[in-house]
């Protein structure tokens, strides 16, 4: 938990627990439900008074106690000031259009960290205890599965030239490095990253493969040659990143393909390499909002571009909400970056620094440059 940056210096543990448990899917929950949840074998109404007390604590640790939303029955996170990774991550995973699946799944696992609340515990509270475990396998699972579709998807057993295409900043490098990572196990060598975007000449693509396979540079060798000689009995994968600037070179990876048949390359390119064998999978920006047809800022929030674009500017402006005041405004933003998700973290990068009304629109310009 972080405010402006800095972690929330909330000393007692419980009231950190309290936190924890209303910023998971950022929903309201009942005062009754509460207070069973931490004082399970006590009677209702001095749960309700250890709740109330917990509360006071709680409001008190936090930089704008407005944070909290309290009635007779119900306590909540306002959702409009608070993200939480938890539930933009359920929301990305939810997304259900086919089209625009995978860049949405590429995006829930970019938020993933690790274990939820790791290393956390509440060991005097059993009820929080199992709900914490529950939480925490469903988090794992979602993770797990997210992956496992994709892997799935771009691991197919006759599949050995995948090329992941899509506009620049659609998110295929992100969704390259995660199924690379998956799959490297499958391959007796492992999987190597061929980073290519410094590159402009086509004929400097194989050497850039030999160095990243850490051939060494004393063979007078043709480059081709001494690659399919490594190569040949190797089970490996390549993941060769921004093709589309050497696209000519094509003909070499053909070339690899063909002498050695344990190879498996993955590529990240706006462009097809349009060589025999090759399957192309879109990897398209991330749902925008209707303009014509705006939804209230909760259900705003929703959408893959706008959730992801609160999120990065609530890392560096905790207090941002999106109010029926600026999402007509957010919704344009992502609308005309075309949901792309390094257009949209570019943008959000520089809301500490300057008003977004003023400032956004030359950004997005100088983007679209």
């Amino acid at each position: 938990m972080t405010w402006a940056g800095a972690s929330l210096p909330i000393a007692r543990r419980q009231a950190r627990a309290l936190l924890y448990r209303l910023a998971v899917h950022l929903a309201p929950l009942l005062r009754i439900q509460l207070g069973y949840l931490f004082w399970p074998d006590v009677p209702d109404t001095a749960a309700r008074r250890n709740l109330t007390h917990l509360l006071t604590v709680l409001r008190r640790a936090l930089p704008p106690p407005a944070l909290l939303l309290t009635d007779g029955e119900t306590i909540a996170l306002h959702p409009q000031h608070v993200w939480a990774d938890t539930n933009t991550f359920a929301c990305l995973t939810s997304t259900a259009d086919a089209q625009v699946r995978p860049s949405a799944l590429a995006q829930a696992l970019d938020l993933y960290r690790g274990p939820l609340l790791d290393r956390f515990a509440l060991p005097d509270c059993p009820e929080f205890e199992a709900w914490l475990d529950l939480e925490r396998s469903a988090w794992e699972r979602r993770s797990d599965d997210a992956l496992a579709e994709l892997t799935t998807l771009l691991g197919s057993a006759d599949v050995r030239l995948l090329t992941l295409a899509g506009p620049g900043g659609a998110g295929k490098t992100r969704l390259a490095i995660e199924v690379a990572r998956a799959l490297a196990a499958r391959f007796a060598d492992g999987a190597v990253f061929v980073p290519l975007s410094p590159l402009r000449d086509p004929t400097a693509v194989l050497p850039a493969i030999a160095t990243a396979l850490g051939l060494g540079e004393r063979d007078d060798r043709p480059p081709l040659v001494r690659l399919q000689d490594a190569l040949c009995t190797r089970e490996i994968l390549l993941l060769l990143d921004n093709f589309e600037h050497v696209v000519e070179a094509a003909a070499d990876v053909a070339a690899l393909l063909a002498a050695a048949p344990r190879l498996n390359v993955l590529v990240g390119s706006r462009a097809l390499l349009r060589i025999a064998g090759e399957y192309a999978y879109a990897v398209p920006p991330l749902p925008v909002p209707d303009m014509a047809r705006l939804p209230p800022p909760l259900q705003l929030a929703e959408i893959g571009a706008v959730a992801l674009l609160l999120a990065r500017i609530r890392e560096r402006v905790p207090g941002f909400r999106l109010s029926d005041a600026n999402a007509a405004e957010l919704a344009a933003i992502c609308a005309r970056l075309d949901g792309l998700p390094l257009a949209i973290e570019l943008v959000a990068a520089r809301a500490a620094l300057l008003s977004p009304r003023c400032c956004w629109p030359a950004w997005i310009g100088a983007w679209r440059c």
